[in-house]
């Protein structure tokens, strides 16, 4: 069986992918859309859905990797308060024994 970990660090990487080849796919829209204006024969139509593709695809790229590094954040949040309740245990049963 795959551990809860496991499954969050793929799904980080898949999320740090998808993001990598959105920026990727922006840029690539972004200098299509630059080269149909640039031609003999200007694409005015063409050129603009193709920049407007490019914003969107930048859009998505900046929505993943804000909550690939919200889910980073939250996952080492999660583990401080985990960490600190198992220490708060410890030192509180530490007490009892010594009132006993």
């Amino acid at each position: 069986m795959v551990s809860e970990r496991a499954r969050s660090i793929v799904a980080l990487a898949v999320a740090a992918i998808v993001a990598i080849v959105a920026v990727a796919a922006s840029v690539f829209f972004f200098m299509e859309s630059v080269g149909l204006l640039a031609r003999d024969t200007p694409y005015v139509t063409a050129s603009l859905l193709s920049a407007l593709i490019g914003v969107a695809l930048l859009s998505a790229a900046t929505n993943v990797t804000r909550t690939l590094l919200l889910a980073r954040a939250a996952e080492k949040l999660e583990a401080e308060m985990i960490a600190s309740a198992i220490s708060k245990g410890r030192r509180e049963s530490g007490k009892g024994k010594e009132k006993s």
